[in-house]
């Protein structure tokens, strides 16, 4: 049963991290691209004062500022949410190796099932929201 949720915490952590990653490289390319057509605009200058250029300058503002409304929060709680299940590993593991070596010790197996329940709540939590 431990072997089990430390291979789930691994999976989650996992999840994490790519959502975490996936969201700086959206912002990074959001941003280097709004950076790359300003750059273009004004070395070329094809669009200066033509009538396409409030269209583009448009399309480079909402490029540069959608990297304004990159989720800070979001990837900090999926960082916290990432520590937080290595600690609980880690703690897994420790109870796990101590349990080996004391067999039917009631507080290290009470302290293992509250730490699995712990982990089975918080999953719940990332799974459902």
């Amino acid at each position: 049963m431990v072997e089990n949720a430390i291979t789930n915490i691994d999976a989650i952590v996992k999840i994490q991290e790519k959502g975490i990653s996936t969201r700086i490289y959206y912002a990074i390319i959001l941003f280097v691209a709004g950076g790359a057509m300003l750059t273009v605009v004004q070395l070329v200058g094809i669009f200066d004062e033509g009538p396409y250029l409030k269209e583009i300058m448009s399309v480079i503002s909402g490029l540069l500022s959608s990297f304004s409304a990159f989720p800070i929060k979001e990837v900090r709680d999926k960082m916290d949410s990432i520590r937080i299940f290595r600690l609980f590993k880690s703690q897994l593991t420790m109870l796990q190796d101590r349990i080996s070596r004391t067999p039917g010790d009631e507080q290290i197996q009470e302290q293992l099932d509250q730490i699995l329940g712990v982990v089975w709540e918080k999953t719940k939590k990332i799974a459902l929201g």
